[in-house]
């Protein structure tokens, strides 16, 4: 009886969920979390391995062979149990192993990038920066990443952070030059003068006689420029027609006969009518 309830105790143990810090960290890691996504998935099926199985009975009322077989039967289930958690450990372990890899990797490929960055922008706010000492700043950061060795991501990651606040500090003082610089401009160009056109002064005319005359001449075309054309003549007065009767004295004098060959009276008179 002492076998079986000391196999059923050790069952017992080995049932109990396993609550390492490890095992902990490792539930909560995604497949695009790691270097090797093999890793979570080998966890995964670590974890689905295992089966509860509950302790025999050890009653008193059984045989010694009945007692010794459920002794065994317990003792191979926590055997087998104990291997399942080292397997679930180990299998964790992967796992947390492969997502510092990431990383690691990670830090070092996002620091040598942020460096890149980094130079070409000090390169390029050459002059263009309100306080140049900041510049120097970030000369300095520049340097301090490029001497970060090791395998511990933090330290990429720290110098990365670095560059990007002296990269901040830059671009505001680039910004301040910016702004002073078209401040000053504005306050150094004249202000636009108004000029306000002179009114344009035009004579009353005048009148004289027994017309109108305008009070302005038109200019002489000199050097092939144009000038104003002289007004026409007045046209003259249609004579008037003759006072009692609607024939002139014209058509009188046309309408008179001959009188011999002289187109006069014998008594050496000519008349008219």
């Amino acid at each position: 009886m002492a076998a079986c309830q000391n196999a059923a105790g050790r069952l017992t143990r080995a049932d109990k969920p396993i609550g390492s810090k490890q095992l902990t960290e490792a539930r909560g890691v995604q497949a695009g979390q790691v270097a090797d996504a093999k890793t979570v998935t080998g966890y995964q099926r670590a974890v689905k391995a295992v089966a509860t199985v509950k302790p025999a009975s050890c009653d008193a009322s059984l045989g010694t062979s009945d007692l010794r077989s459920a002794a065994d039967r317990m003792d191979a289930a926590a055997a087998k149990r104990e291997d399942q958690d080292k397997s679930i450990e180990r299998a964790a372990k992967a796992v947390l192993a492969s997502r510092d890899a990431k990383t690691l990797a990670d830090a070092k490929s996002d620091l040598n990038g942020r460096r890149d960055e980094a130079a070409k922008l000090l390169g390029d706010s050459d002059g263009k920066v309100a306080d140049n000492a900041t510049r120097d700043a970030l000369s300095k950061a520049i340097d301090q990443a490029g001497g970060v060795k090791g395998d511990k991501a933090k330290d990429y990651q720290d110098a990365a952070n670095a560059l990007r606040s002296a990269m901040d500090q830059i671009n505001a003082s680039m910004q301040a030059k910016a702004e002073a610089d078209a401040q000053a401009a504005g306050q150094a160009a004249p202000a636009p003068v108004v000029q306000q056109a002179a009114p344009v002064q035009r004579s009353a005319p005048s009148y004289g006689g027994d017309g109108y005359a305008p009070s302005y001449r038109p200019s002489v075309n000199r050097g092939g420029g144009w000038s104003a054309p002289a007004p026409a003549p007045a046209p003259a007065p249609a004579p008037a027609a003759p006072q009692g009767g609607g024939s002139n004295w014209r058509e009188r004098l046309n309408s008179q006969k001959p009188i011999g060959n002289h187109g006069c009276n014998p008594d050496g008179s000519c008349g008219i009518g």
